[in-house]
Parts: C-alpha cells; structure tokens; sequence
C-alpha cells in the first residue's frame, strides 16, 4: 500500500464527559475524508519517568487501569463510532496535554489535532487560568492543523 491509499489519521484529544462532543463535530469532515481516528486521553497527574513508564505524580495514587484509558470513555467511544464505518483506536499518554497530543501526533504523521473548548463556567475558567489553554498551547506550539470544536453551554451560563 503506498502513501496516497493510506487514509489519513485524526488525532482527538478526549476527556469523560465532553468526548462525545468533540467527536459529533469531526465526524462529518472525518467522513468525508475517510480518516482514521485516534482519540486521545491525557492524563495530566502523571508523567513519564526515566524508563518511559506514566507514573502519577502523587505516589499515593495508585491507578489499577492497564493501559491507562478509562473504560466508560472506551464505551462511550465505540457506541458514538459504532455505526459510522470508520476506523478508531484509542491511546493513552501522560503528562501536559498539549504536548502529549502533539508529540502523539507528531509520531503518526497526522492530519491534524482536533479538541474541544475549555469547560463552560467558572470552573472551567479556573482551570484555564491555572493551566492554560490545550488549544492556544496547541496552535503555537507546533506545525499541524488544530480544528478546536466548541462545548455545549450549560443551562446555568
């Protein structure tokens, strides 16, 4: 198989409750290029030690989840991508999001990040404030398309 047959990979950042969103806004382009999609759960209280391993930060937190992807959004994944006809796997990486994307991205060669707005409310504000913006980091910091899919606002904004 040369280059041109290989379809192209999306890389998708995605975190509990806010997947299914950010999945809903790049299902219609994914389709239409007959991407592959590789969504992406960064776990930010851990990092990767001296032997590549995601350890958490805390020593006290002890994590019994094998490859470090949580299952309800494994679930939630495979029912929203059951019925589209394309083709999905899902990783797990560890450390700052926006590095871990990129740098994720960087090794499949793909065609773009996709992730979604901050959290809506103050909560989401704060966290921002504190850590920064995945998407803004993302778009400055590296060479791919950041396609950035809004979140829904709660009834309380």
């Amino acid at each position: 198989m040369n280059e041109a047959e290989i379809p192209p990979t999306i890389v998708i950042g995605v975190v509990p409750h806010k997947a299914l969103e950010v999945l809903r806004g790049i299902l219609p382009l994914a389709q239409r290029l007959g991407a592959q999609l590789t969504c992406v759960y960064v776990d930010g209280s851990k990092f990767i030690d001296a032997s590549s391993h995601a350890a958490p930060i805390d020593p006290d937190d002890y994590d019994n989840d094998a490859d470090g992807f949580p299952e309800n959004l494994r679930v939630d994944i495979s029912d929203a991508l059951s019925s589209t006809g394309l083709t999905w796997e899902t990783a797990a990486r560890a450390g700052d999001p926006a590095q871990a994307l990129a740098d994720f991205a960087e090794k499949l060669n793909a065609l773009m990040i996709v992730v979604g707005t901050r959290q809506p409310g103050a909560r989401g504000k704060i966290t921002e404030f504190f850590d920064g913006s995945v998407a803004v980091r993302l778009a400055h910091r590296q060479t791919r398309p950041v396609m950035v899919v809004p979140q829904q606002a709660s009834d309380d904004e």
